[in-house]
């Protein structure tokens, strides 16, 4: 049976919420996948992505770089909270090793496979994590 949960994760200043989807049937660890938002934060299409992903024996994890309840109504919005990590790419990669270290703690995932998607926006970030663990996703 398939379930979708909100996470909560925390740095030292921000609350964040994330969504994982993934097949509780079983108690074999599974790849997951991260799922980086667009510059308007997390949204059904993230978590969407997350349920689809878990239909194919994944866990999704659909991330959150914004923090909790931080989400744009509009592209000026969305350029604005965007503007905060694009302008700031040490606290961009401090939030992806965060996830990363999320997504390893998993109990139903597997720590050893992992990978990840982004779009828009969420490409920048998943390229960012990707230069910090470029032996990890060899």
């Amino acid at each position: 049976m398939k379930k979708t949960q909100k996470i909560e994760y925390k740095d030292h200043l921000n609350t964040f919420e994330g969504v994982i989807s993934y097949d509780d049937v079983t108690d074999q660890k599974r790849p997951v996948i991260l799922i980086a938002h667009t510059f308007k934060g997390q949204s059904q299409f993230e978590i969407d992505k997350a349920i689809e992903l878990a239909k194919s024996g994944y866990i999704g994890f659909a991330i959150d770089m914004y923090g909790k309840g931080k989400r744009a109504e509009n592209a000026e919005d969305a350029r604005k909270l965007m503007h905060e990590l694009t302008e700031d790419r040490p606290l961009l990669l401090k939030r992806m090793e965060l996830v990363l270290k999320i997504a390893k703690a998993l109990k139903q995932g597997d720590e050893n496979r992992i990978g990840a998607i982004g779009f828009c926006f969420g490409g920048k970030c998943i390229l960012d994590l990707e230069d910090l663990e470029q032996n990890y996703w060899d």
